[in-house]
């Protein structure tokens, strides 16, 4: 696998942690250095949620190049209903003492919220992904994918599912090399489309979290 393209799979029963760099091809230690005395601790963390919070789930972050718009997903039907279409929905929640992952892990889908707060999020378009069968898997990122997944299918769009410009509040000058605080990015399925005509849509932010 090239060393610029990072892949993470589910690793644990409830989240994946893993921090995006200024250089995606520099090691964990490397990148932590230079993030520690270039951007004053400041970075982007994706967090996976996992696979029972909801009726469809994000099981593979893809990382194919600089965050945000680099972000790549393999999703999960995770009911018997067949899935025509889905969104996306992202959330930013401030990490300080970057341990969200931890905390995420120690409470269940229907336990108590976190009083880690969602301080901004948004949803990409509708994703067409039919037909996704029950327990199917598809792959999903802009044209054209910059890692080979293995799903079920694959749907490529001709937009990044985040783009910078939706978050450079966050950030100095508009970069993702210059985020004002550590910061989560949670990525959670949050529309439903099902074949049958039923649409499911994610209430507030995705558990165990709340919005600000």
């Amino acid at each position: 696998m090239n060393s610029k393209l990072k892949i993470f799979t589910l690793m644990a029963p409830f989240f994946l942690l893993f921090t995006c760099h200024p250089n995606v091809g520099q090691s964990a230690q490397e990148g932590s250095k230079q993030v520690s005395s270039k951007t004053q601790k400041a970075y982007l963390a994706p967090i996976l949620l996992g696979p029972k919070c909801l009726p469809a789930q994000v099981t593979v972050i893809g990382q194919g190049g600089p965050p945000p718009e680099g972000v790549e997903v393999v999703i999960k039907n995770n009911e018997w209903k067949n899935i025509r279409a889905i969104r996306i929905g992202w959330y930013i929640v401030e990490d300080e003492d970057r341990k969200l992952g931890g905390r995420i892990l120690r409470v269940p889908c229907d336990g108590p919220r976190l009083p880690d707060k969602v301080i901004l999020s948004g949803n990409t378009r509708l994703i067409e992904v039919w037909p996704l069968f029950s327990q199917q898997t598809c792959a999903i990122g802009k044209d054209p994918l910059k890692i080979r997944y293995n799903a079920d299918r694959t749907v490529l769009t001709d937009f990044h599912l985040i783009s910078m410009d939706e978050m450079k509040e966050l950030t100095a000058d508009g970069t993702f090399r210059t985020f004002k605080k550590p910061y989560a990015l949670i990525l959670a399925v949050s529309e439903i489309q099902y074949e049958s005509g039923e649409t499911w849509k994610l209430e507030g932010a995705p558990p165990p979290l709340a919005l600000k």
